[in-house]
């Protein structure tokens, strides 16, 4: 993956701005997750 070279490769002001951006995504992704969830509970519990 030529990305990930690129990621690693970066200054380390931009890792510090990366991990702050990794973790904005991690928070995104848990509350999409914990939707989903609710969407599938609610629908099988609706019948």
């Amino acid at each position: 993956m030529e990305a990930s070279k690129y990621w690693i490769s970066l200054p380390e002001p931009w890792t510090q701005w990366d991990n702050c951006f990794m973790a904005a995504i991690g928070i995104i992704g848990v509350m999409a997750a914990v939707k989903l969830c609710e969407d599938y509970y609610n629908a099988f519990h609706d019948r």
